[in-house]
């Protein structure tokens, strides 16, 4: 996968990765975690799922989540 995505950005684009910790993208993290949950090929929402919102406002508002850093890294 990663080798695709350095050959896609050969192409003559402007490319710009970032890096985000999962706690700060909570929903992106959150709807692979529900596929994999309801054991179905592909999920697909005609609204929102009610757990959907309040992880959205989080990361609307930056809000994220802390992550523990062993003390030996400090």
């Amino acid at each position: 996968m990663a080798r695709r995505i350095k050959e896609i950005a050969k192409d003559n684009w402007q490319v710009i990765f970032s890096h985000t910790l999962r706690e700060g993208k909570r929903v992106a993290d959150a709807l692979p975690n529900h596929g994999h949950r309801v054991h179905l090929d592909i999920v697909m929402f005609d609204n929102p799922p009610s757990w959907f919102s309040d992880l959205y406002q989080d990361d609307l508002s930056d809000l994220g989540l802390s992550r523990l850093v062993p003390t030996s890294f400090i």
